[in-house]
């Protein structure tokens, strides 16, 4: 199994294992250390955010909306995520620490 891990600044990383693919936090627009757009990313299966913060949370309700991955979230982002349309079945909420 060969793993690819891709930092694209703040905290946003792409991680790639056995052709599953995860963002983590996924700060695109405002962030100048990061080479692609939104637009860019076509596939995702898990989308895991830390925290509500816009440098955190980014651009994960759009990125999750274009490719039905998985978001993964503290119950608060949850809560955010669906009163921003995402379905239900493509949320779980997880306490931290």
């Amino acid at each position: 199994m060969v793993t690819k891990i891709k930092f694209y600044g703040i905290s946003f990383f792409k991680i790639e294992a056995n052709g599953i693919k995860i963002l983590i936090d996924p700060c695109v627009e405002g962030n100048i250390l990061c080479p692609i757009k939104v637009e860019d990313i076509t596939q995702a299966d898990l989308i895991l955010v830390t925290h509500g913060a816009p440098d955190h949370m980014g651009n994960a309700i759009e990125i999750q909306k274009r490719t039905k991955a998985t978001l993964i979230s503290a119950p608060g982002v949850r809560e955010h995520a669906l009163r921003s349309g995402i379905e239900k079945d493509n949320t779980i909420s997880v306490l931290w620490g």
